[in-house]
């Protein structure tokens, strides 16, 4: 009789009951509602502050996990996760201004952390850096923009006491406090929050991919400074952001993939009968259409996706649904793009074997999927959205 892998300590989760690709939010509360966005979400495990769920992403296993407040038990969370199959987390979650360019409601990239917390110094000197994966930290970026969110990339602050940050002056060590608070923001310090160099300096230790990205919630600097702030109140915007990220990891890992252990048999089968696999090099758009006109795309996709940059920063599209209806759309337009300058072709991968038709791969899935939602928001959303905005602007003000 073989016996079931024994549940971690904390978390509760088993071996292989966790994707490779990890969201780590520090809300429990939020687990449920990031997991929403994969397909097939199933409830791990639930234990203490930590609650984990594991879905898909484009038929990649990909699971939540929530940290808790602060380093100690994030980096229990990424210990345990590396131990059951994760080996890319991106810390998702919301964060306090410093820098006076940072308001309320944008987003932060992280691609470095103060260690200004403990936890860490437990693995490695305090003169060992807290950094973001490479490409975690640009596939956050490219996500962000084609939200056509506000985003900022830099260095943040982990801290270890909340109140050491909001009340430092009645702390005995108020001095040091703000001398080093001082310091942060003059050497350029975009946000302050709680776990970050944690998750870092850990996934580094384990040989493990990070990245981080947090929503703004206001910028204590621009009220003291008498500058006007924004304010959010979730962290939905660094969520769908690390959805994008998980989304590109995924288009580039099958890509890869094919080039890599595909291309040499030519083709596999994957569902006999409706779906194989058939290595295909492409030099035209998105299905094969329009083949050998590399140098038309590449400038072509340019002025497209500048062009749905605009439409967002203008605020044609009004809602969360279109938003991500359009970065669907971006995502996959992007990831042929990749392809295009890198190869100087497009690697497609899908076969359908029922009927004829053209070979396609993830970054097609994006564009097709977007297409649909694009199409759904114009027809049946946006009308009432511009006239509920009117209403919004006729109505008296008091």
């Amino acid at each position: 009789m073989v016996l079931p892998e024994e549940r971690k300590m904390h978390i509760a989760a088993r071996a292989g009951e966790v994707g490779r690709y990890c969201l780590l939010p520090g809300d429990p509360g939020r687990c449920e509602s990031i997991a929403a966005h994969f397909d097939n979400p199933v409830l791990v495990a639930r234990n203490r502050e930590f609650v984990t769920y594991t879905g898909t992403l484009l038929g990649e296993r990909v699971s939540v996990c929530s940290t808790g407040i602060g380093g100690p038990s994030a980096a229990i969370a990424v210990e345990e996760l590396f131990q059951c199959g994760a080996d890319t987390f991106l810390r998702v979650g919301t964060c306090g201004g410093v820098s006076l360019d940072v308001c309320g409601g944008d987003v932060v990239v992280a691609t470095a952390a103060i260690r200004q917390e403990g936890t860490a110094l437990h693995y490695v000197p305090i003169e060992f850096p807290a950094v973001s994966n490479l490409d975690a930290a640009l596939a956050l970026r490219e996500s962000a923009r084609e939200l056509s969110l506000r985003c900022h990339c830099g260095v943040v602050q982990s801290k270890d006491s909340f109140y050491g940050q909001h009340s430092p002056q009645r702390m005995p060590v108020a001095q040091e406090l703000l001398q080093k608070w001082e310091a942060w923001k003059r050497a350029g310090c975009l946000a302050s929050e709680m776990a970050c160099a944690a998750v870092f300096v850990v996934s580094s230790v384990l040989g493990a991919r990070a990245g981080a990205v947090f929503t703004v919630l206001w910028n204590q600097e621009r009220a003291a400074a008498g500058l006007p702030d924004g304010r959010a109140d979730s962290a939905d915007s660094a969520v769908a952001v690390a959805i994008g990220a998980v989304r590109r990891f995924i288009d580039q890992l099958v890509k890869y993939w094919a080039v890599a252990s595909l291309a040499p048999v030519g083709s596999l089968p994957l569902i006999p009968g409706l779906l194989g696999l058939l290595y295909t090099q492409n030099t035209g758009a998105a299905f094969s259409m329009l083949s050998g006109a590399r140098w038309f795309f590449v400038p072509l996709t340019i002025v497209l996706v500048g062009a749905m940059i605009w439409a967002l920063r203008k605020n044609f599209v009004r809602n969360l649904f279109g938003k991500i209806a359009v970065a669907f759309v971006m995502g996959g337009a992007i990831g042929n793009f990749i392809d295009r300058l890198l190869h100087g072709y497009v690697v497609d991968m899908f076969e359908f074997q029922f009927v004829r038709f053209a070979i396609f791969n993830v970054a097609d899935i994006f564009i097709t999927v977007g297409g649909a939602m694009a199409v759904i928001y114009f027809l049946f959303m946006d009308d009432k959205l511009r006239e509920a905005g009117e209403d919004t602007h006729d109505a008296p003000h008091a």
